[in-house]
């Protein structure tokens, strides 16, 4: 492991340079802040991971928000277009009336002219 974390190929450069390098808990110094180095590019990571993954569910939310408020404005506009369909039939029917009169009218004049 020591000669994969300073790149020491040669078998005799490997163990002069454990001979120098000083242990730290166990571990060759350079072998130590390899591993160290490694934890803490796997801890960013995650880190990066973990933003990704909140901005993502933050997208989604905004999301899911601006399509209720569109439906929501859509069924508002669609209710306030039906609002006015109870008033069609009474407004035909005071129509049809208005046309009665109308023709009851002209035929009472046409009748009265005719009289004369």
């Amino acid at each position: 492991m020591f000669k994969h974390a300073i790149g020491i190929t040669r078998e005799e450069d490997v163990e002069d340079a454990e001979r120098r390098e000083p242990l730290v808990n166990g571990y060759h110094s350079s072998a130590a802040a390899a591993e160290a180095a490694a934890a803490a590019a796997a801890a960013e990571a995650a880190a990066a991971a973990a933003a990704a993954a909140q901005a993502a569910e933050e997208q989604q939310q905004q999301q899911q928000e601006q399509q209720q408020q569109q439906q929501q404005k859509y069924q508002q506009q669609q209710q306030e277009n039906y609002t006015h369909l109870p008033l069609l039939p009474l407004l035909l029917l005071l129509l049809q009336q208005q046309q009665q009169q109308q023709q009851q009218q002209q035929q009472q004049q046409e009748e009265e002219l005719g009289g004369v």
